[in-house]
């Protein structure tokens, strides 16, 4: 509920701040989407990665296969490759019969190229292993981020609303206090508009030049339509009133002197 007696200031303050909650969370939210994404793309390169490199590995173990069978077969030897599905071994020969050991040089460049690879391979799982187990453990963060921030966006815009709506109803209650003030002056003054006396019995009003009373001034300063004292100046006024009240405590005094200067005949504010 939004109360007009709240200084402007305040709801100004208001729609600052929601407008600032707005932007932080606005910009937070961009950031930990981004930083989210970024973390969920990388893992899914490396998955492709890895089939790419599982392709080679595959290749390379093949052309191993076949290239040790054939050897074997050629030079009649006990083939040094075995290996299935999962598991591939190589039986080296460094003593022996010259055949398999010819075999099992020839072999040894296409096993180093196969165990290259399949270390790749092994690496980059678990490198994959690694990412995918960190973004399941950051879903938690990034979700309960998430709500935090559209929390604190919500917050902005309620604030940001009340601070507005505050503005226009502060400017509104401004507009009827003018209003109020300026047909109180046209109906009828307490004060005189020249000395800041109270009209009384005893303090009669001026008259205007046709003779009806002028509801602005007293007889003392106005009369017959003319100031009695058109050379007066606020200064000179001042000083008067301030001998006249001098027996007044400081502040009252100070308060009478500073009301001449919001009189209308002395005032330069014709907005007031």
């Amino acid at each position: 509920m939004i109360f007009p007696s709240i200084p402007d200031n305040t709801y100004k303050f208001l729609l600052y701040i929601g407008l600032i909650l707005i932007g932080l969370s606005a910009y937070q939210s961009l950031g930990l989407t981004e930083n989210y994404n970024k973390q969920a793309q990388t893992l899914n390169q490396s998955i492709d990665s890895l089939k790419i490199k599982g392709l080679f590995q595959k290749e390379k173990k093949e052309k191993l296969l076949n290239v040790s069978n054939n050897l074997a077969k050629k030079y009649g030897v006990e083939n040094p490759i075995s290996g299935n599905d999962s598991t591939t071994s190589f039986n080296r020969k460094l003593r022996g019969n010259a055949d398999e050991i010819f075999v099992s040089d020839t072999l040894e460049k296409l096993w180093s190229d196969y165990l290259v690879i399949s270390f790749e391979v092994d690496v980059l799982s678990e490198k994959i292993d690694m990412s995918n187990a960190n973004l399941k453990s950051n879903d938690q963060y990034y979700y309960t981020m998430t709500f935090s921030y559209l929390g604190l966006l919500l917050i902005g815009c309620l604030l940001s609303m009340a601070g507005y709506s505050g503005m226009e109803r502060h400017e509104e209650l401004q507009e009827r206090l003018l209003a109020l003030e300026i047909i109180q002056k046209e109906t009828k003054f307490k004060y005189c508009q020249s000395c800041g006396k109270k009209f009384s019995s005893v303090r009669l009003h001026g008259k205007n030049d046709n003779g009806e009373k002028n509801e602005a001034f007293c007889l003392d300063c106005f009369d017959l339509g003319k100031f009695k004292d058109p050379n007066l100046t606020i200064y000179e006024l001042k000083k008067i009133v301030g001998k006249e009240i001098e027996q007044k405590p400081k502040k009252e005094r100070e308060a009478v002197l500073k009301n001449i200067e919001r009189l209308d005949r002395w005032t330069t504010d014709y907005y007031r």
